[in-house]
Protein backbone atom coordinates (compact mmCIF):
# COMPACT_ATOMS: atom_id res chain seq x y z
CA UNK A 1 0.00 0.00 0.00
CA UNK A 2 2.65 2.51 0.68
CA UNK A 3 4.11 1.62 -2.71
CA UNK A 4 1.21 2.88 -4.28
CA UNK A 5 0.63 5.92 -2.23
CA UNK A 6 4.28 6.62 -3.59
CA UNK A 7 3.28 5.56 -6.89
CA UNK A 8 0.22 8.03 -6.91
CA UNK A 9 1.92 11.10 -5.11
CA UNK A 10 4.71 10.62 -7.80
CA UNK A 11 2.45 10.78 -10.77
CA UNK A 12 0.79 13.98 -9.37
CA UNK A 13 3.89 16.05 -8.24
CA UNK A 14 4.82 14.68 -12.17
CA UNK A 15 1.39 16.12 -13.59
CA UNK A 16 1.77 19.30 -11.70
CA UNK A 17 5.36 20.01 -12.81
CA UNK A 18 4.66 19.54 -16.70
CA UNK A 19 1.53 21.93 -16.21
CA UNK A 20 4.11 24.54 -14.19
CA UNK A 21 6.49 23.93 -17.34
CA UNK A 22 2.91 24.68 -20.22
CA UNK A 23 1.96 27.66 -17.73
CA UNK A 24 5.06 28.99 -18.36
CA UNK A 25 5.16 29.42 -21.86
CA UNK A 26 1.74 31.01 -22.52
CA UNK A 27 2.67 34.27 -24.19
CA UNK A 28 1.88 37.38 -26.66
CA UNK A 29 3.28 36.53 -29.74
CA UNK A 30 1.03 38.94 -32.34
CA UNK A 31 -1.42 42.19 -31.63
CA UNK A 32 -2.23 45.32 -33.95
CA UNK A 33 -3.78 48.26 -31.49
CA UNK A 34 -6.03 49.58 -34.11
CA UNK A 35 -7.46 49.50 -37.78
CA UNK A 36 -10.09 47.99 -39.97
CA UNK A 37 -10.58 45.20 -38.75
CA UNK A 38 -10.05 46.21 -35.13
CA UNK A 39 -7.45 45.62 -32.27
CA UNK A 40 -6.43 41.94 -31.74
CA UNK A 41 -3.78 40.18 -29.20
CA UNK A 42 -2.69 36.60 -30.51
CA UNK A 43 -2.02 34.70 -27.17
CA UNK A 44 -0.12 31.22 -28.07
CA UNK A 45 0.50 28.42 -25.84
CA UNK A 46 4.14 27.22 -27.10
CA UNK A 47 4.09 25.02 -24.13
CA UNK A 48 4.38 21.01 -24.19
CA UNK A 49 1.26 20.28 -22.33
CA UNK A 50 -2.64 22.11 -22.76
CA UNK A 51 -3.05 24.89 -20.67
CA UNK A 52 -6.61 25.34 -18.68
CA UNK A 53 -7.68 29.39 -19.49
CA UNK A 54 -10.20 28.85 -17.08
CA UNK A 55 -10.74 32.58 -15.13
CA UNK A 56 -7.95 34.56 -16.83
CA UNK A 57 -8.69 37.99 -18.06
CA UNK A 58 -6.90 39.86 -21.08
CA UNK A 59 -6.28 43.45 -19.49
CA UNK A 60 -4.05 46.97 -20.86
CA UNK A 61 -1.34 48.59 -18.39
CA UNK A 62 -4.66 50.64 -17.05
CA UNK A 63 -3.93 49.13 -13.59
CA UNK A 64 -7.64 48.81 -12.79
CA UNK A 65 -8.62 45.04 -13.89
CA UNK A 66 -11.84 45.88 -12.81
CA UNK A 67 -12.32 48.60 -15.38
CA UNK A 68 -11.49 47.26 -18.63
CA UNK A 69 -10.73 43.25 -19.00
CA UNK A 70 -12.28 40.98 -20.82
CA UNK A 71 -12.71 37.64 -19.80
CA UNK A 72 -11.20 34.71 -22.04
CA UNK A 73 -12.06 31.70 -19.94
CA UNK A 74 -14.26 30.53 -22.48
CA UNK A 75 -10.80 29.90 -24.35
CA UNK A 76 -11.10 26.90 -21.55
CA UNK A 77 -7.79 24.32 -22.70
CA UNK A 78 -5.31 25.78 -25.41
CA UNK A 79 -3.50 23.05 -26.47
CA UNK A 80 0.54 22.78 -27.19
CA UNK A 81 1.06 25.33 -29.75
CA UNK A 82 -2.25 26.82 -30.35
CA UNK A 83 -3.31 30.31 -30.73
CA UNK A 84 -6.28 32.06 -29.38
CA UNK A 85 -7.43 35.61 -30.28
CA UNK A 86 -8.75 38.15 -28.60
CA UNK A 87 -10.35 41.35 -30.39
CA UNK A 88 -12.55 44.12 -30.69
CA UNK A 89 -15.14 42.68 -33.20
CA UNK A 90 -18.54 42.47 -33.70
CA UNK A 91 -18.82 38.58 -33.10
CA UNK A 92 -16.11 36.16 -34.08
CA UNK A 93 -17.46 35.03 -36.98
CA UNK A 94 -17.00 38.74 -38.71
CA UNK A 95 -13.39 38.27 -37.14
CA UNK A 96 -13.10 34.61 -38.93
CA UNK A 97 -14.69 35.96 -41.97
CA UNK A 98 -12.16 38.96 -42.48
CA UNK A 99 -9.24 36.59 -42.01
CA UNK A 100 -9.92 33.75 -43.34
CA UNK A 101 -9.86 31.68 -40.37
CA UNK A 102 -11.18 28.26 -39.91
CA UNK A 103 -14.10 27.55 -37.10
CA UNK A 104 -10.85 25.34 -35.11
CA UNK A 105 -9.51 29.18 -34.03
CA UNK A 106 -10.80 30.55 -30.97
CA UNK A 107 -11.67 34.16 -30.74
CA UNK A 108 -13.40 35.87 -28.11
CA UNK A 109 -14.89 39.48 -28.83
CA UNK A 110 -15.68 42.54 -27.22
CA UNK A 111 -16.92 45.91 -27.81
CA UNK A 112 -15.29 48.62 -26.77
CA UNK A 113 -11.74 49.51 -27.28
CA UNK A 114 -8.63 48.67 -25.09
CA UNK A 115 -5.36 49.44 -26.78
CA UNK A 116 -4.08 52.69 -27.32
CA UNK A 117 -0.50 53.65 -29.31
CA UNK A 118 1.08 53.04 -26.11
CA UNK A 119 0.19 50.40 -23.84
CA UNK A 120 0.60 47.89 -22.22
CA UNK A 121 -1.15 44.09 -22.85
CA UNK A 122 -1.64 41.77 -19.81
CA UNK A 123 -2.68 38.25 -19.32
CA UNK A 124 -3.95 37.48 -16.04
CA UNK A 125 -4.69 33.81 -14.55
CA UNK A 126 -7.87 32.82 -12.18
CA UNK A 127 -6.05 34.40 -9.73
CA UNK A 128 -5.19 38.15 -11.19
CA UNK A 129 -1.09 37.00 -10.93
CA UNK A 130 0.27 38.49 -14.38
CA UNK A 131 0.80 35.04 -17.17
CA UNK A 132 2.80 37.33 -19.61
CA UNK A 133 2.85 40.83 -20.44
CA UNK A 134 3.83 43.08 -23.53
CA UNK A 135 4.74 46.81 -23.34
CA UNK A 136 4.79 48.77 -26.64
CA UNK A 137 4.17 51.80 -28.61
CA UNK A 138 6.58 53.76 -30.93
CA UNK A 139 6.32 56.68 -29.08
CA UNK A 140 7.48 55.09 -25.71
CA UNK A 141 9.92 52.53 -27.48
CA UNK A 142 11.49 54.31 -30.47
CA UNK A 143 12.03 52.93 -33.73
CA UNK A 144 9.69 49.95 -32.71
CA UNK A 145 7.08 49.31 -35.10
CA UNK A 146 3.52 51.37 -34.86
CA UNK A 147 0.72 48.49 -35.39
CA UNK A 148 -1.68 51.19 -37.11
CA UNK A 149 -3.73 48.58 -39.85
CA UNK A 150 -0.88 46.02 -39.81
CA UNK A 151 -0.11 44.03 -36.68
CA UNK A 152 3.27 43.08 -35.33
CA UNK A 153 4.65 39.39 -33.87
CA UNK A 154 7.78 38.76 -32.23
CA UNK A 155 11.44 36.76 -33.56
CA UNK A 156 11.92 33.82 -31.52
CA UNK A 157 14.09 34.88 -28.73
CA UNK A 158 11.85 37.66 -27.96
CA UNK A 159 8.76 36.25 -27.84
CA UNK A 160 7.72 36.06 -23.40
CA UNK A 161 10.13 39.35 -23.18
CA UNK A 162 7.76 41.93 -21.17
CA UNK A 163 8.43 44.84 -23.75
CA UNK A 164 8.96 45.40 -27.94
CA UNK A 165 12.35 46.61 -27.28
CA UNK A 166 13.59 43.96 -24.93
CA UNK A 167 15.99 42.27 -27.40
CA UNK A 168 16.78 44.91 -29.49
CA UNK A 169 14.41 47.06 -31.97
CA UNK A 170 14.70 44.22 -34.15
CA UNK A 171 13.12 41.98 -32.22
CA UNK A 172 9.35 42.76 -33.23
CA UNK A 173 8.70 43.32 -36.93
CA UNK A 174 5.72 44.73 -38.60
CA UNK A 175 3.71 42.17 -40.69
CA UNK A 176 3.88 42.41 -44.43
CA UNK A 177 2.40 39.81 -46.96
CA UNK A 178 3.47 36.35 -47.42
CA UNK A 179 6.27 37.03 -44.53
CA UNK A 180 7.39 34.44 -42.11
CA UNK A 181 4.24 34.02 -40.92
CA UNK A 182 2.87 33.85 -43.59
CA UNK A 183 1.05 37.10 -42.96
CA UNK A 184 -1.79 37.89 -45.57
CA UNK A 185 -4.16 41.01 -46.33
CA UNK A 186 -7.85 41.02 -44.75
CA UNK A 187 -10.91 41.89 -46.26
CA UNK A 188 -10.34 45.29 -44.78
CA UNK A 189 -7.22 46.08 -45.95
CA UNK A 190 -5.24 45.04 -42.88
CA UNK A 191 -2.00 43.19 -42.89
CA UNK A 192 -1.41 39.97 -40.40
CA UNK A 193 -1.43 36.45 -39.54
CA UNK A 194 -3.70 36.44 -36.74
CA UNK A 195 -4.37 32.31 -35.43
CA UNK A 196 -1.05 30.32 -35.49
CA UNK A 197 2.76 31.53 -34.49
CA UNK A 198 6.00 30.35 -36.79
CA UNK A 199 9.49 30.08 -34.73
CA UNK A 200 11.70 32.57 -36.51
CA UNK A 201 15.33 33.04 -34.69
CA UNK A 202 16.43 36.62 -34.58
CA UNK A 203 18.23 37.89 -38.06
CA UNK A 204 21.69 37.20 -38.17
CA UNK A 205 24.53 38.69 -40.00
CA UNK A 206 25.70 41.73 -40.19
CA UNK A 207 25.93 42.26 -36.28
CA UNK A 208 23.64 45.59 -36.93
CA UNK A 209 20.85 46.72 -35.21
CA UNK A 210 18.81 48.59 -37.49
CA UNK A 211 14.77 50.19 -36.64
CA UNK A 212 12.22 47.72 -38.16
CA UNK A 213 14.78 45.43 -39.66
CA UNK A 214 13.38 42.39 -40.58
CA UNK A 215 13.62 39.07 -38.11
CA UNK A 216 12.44 35.93 -40.60
CA UNK A 217 15.95 34.49 -40.03
CA UNK A 218 16.72 34.65 -43.95
CA UNK A 219 20.27 35.85 -42.94
CA UNK A 220 21.79 33.18 -40.50
CA UNK A 221 23.46 31.76 -43.11
CA UNK A 222 25.80 34.43 -42.84
CA UNK A 223 26.09 34.16 -39.52
CA UNK A 224 29.42 31.86 -39.21
CA UNK A 225 28.26 30.49 -35.94
CA UNK A 226 24.31 30.52 -36.91
CA UNK A 227 23.67 31.46 -33.50
CA UNK A 228 21.53 34.68 -32.67
CA UNK A 229 22.46 37.03 -29.63
CA UNK A 230 19.15 38.48 -27.36
CA UNK A 231 19.87 41.43 -28.86
CA UNK A 232 19.40 40.02 -32.62
CA UNK A 233 23.80 40.00 -33.59
CA UNK A 234 25.50 37.38 -34.62
CA UNK A 235 27.62 35.23 -32.35
CA UNK A 236 31.06 34.95 -32.79
CA UNK A 237 32.13 31.16 -34.25
CA UNK A 238 33.47 29.16 -31.41
CA UNK A 239 37.45 29.02 -31.10
CA UNK A 240 38.29 25.11 -30.33
CA UNK A 241 39.83 24.38 -27.33
CA UNK A 242 43.58 22.76 -26.94
CA UNK A 243 41.47 19.95 -26.01
CA UNK A 244 39.52 19.68 -29.25
CA UNK A 245 42.52 20.52 -30.96
CA UNK A 246 44.42 17.76 -29.48
CA UNK A 247 41.89 15.24 -30.53
CA UNK A 248 41.49 16.72 -34.12
CA UNK A 249 45.85 16.26 -34.14
CA UNK A 250 45.22 12.63 -32.57
CA UNK A 251 42.44 11.73 -35.42
CA UNK A 252 45.02 13.17 -37.94
CA UNK A 253 47.31 10.63 -36.66
CA UNK A 254 45.57 7.60 -36.60
CA UNK A 255 44.10 8.14 -40.11
CA UNK A 256 47.46 8.33 -41.21
CA UNK A 257 49.00 5.43 -39.39
CA UNK A 258 45.78 3.58 -40.72
CA UNK A 259 46.63 4.15 -43.89
CA UNK A 260 50.30 3.63 -43.77
CA UNK A 261 49.51 -0.21 -42.51
CA UNK A 262 46.43 -0.90 -44.78
CA UNK A 263 49.11 -0.09 -47.70
CA UNK A 264 51.77 -2.42 -46.29
CA UNK A 265 49.40 -5.01 -45.61
CA UNK A 266 48.48 -4.84 -49.61
CA UNK A 267 51.75 -4.87 -50.50
CA UNK A 268 52.64 -8.24 -48.48
CA UNK A 269 49.76 -9.64 -49.78
CA UNK A 270 51.07 -8.82 -53.47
Amino acid sequence: MVGKRFGIFGTVAAVACLTASAFGQVHITEFMYDGPSREFVEITNRGPAPVDFTGWTLDDGDNNPAATSVSISAFGMVGPNESVIVTQAPDAATFRAAWGLPITVKVITYTTGMFQRNDTILVLDAAAATVTQLAYGDQTFAGTPRTNEDSAWPCGEAVGLPAVNSAGLTSWRLSTVADGQGSITSTNADIGSPGSYTYFACFCGDNAIVGNEQCDGTEVANCPSGICNPDCTCQAAPVPTVSEWGLLVLTLIGLTAGTVMFNRMKAVRA
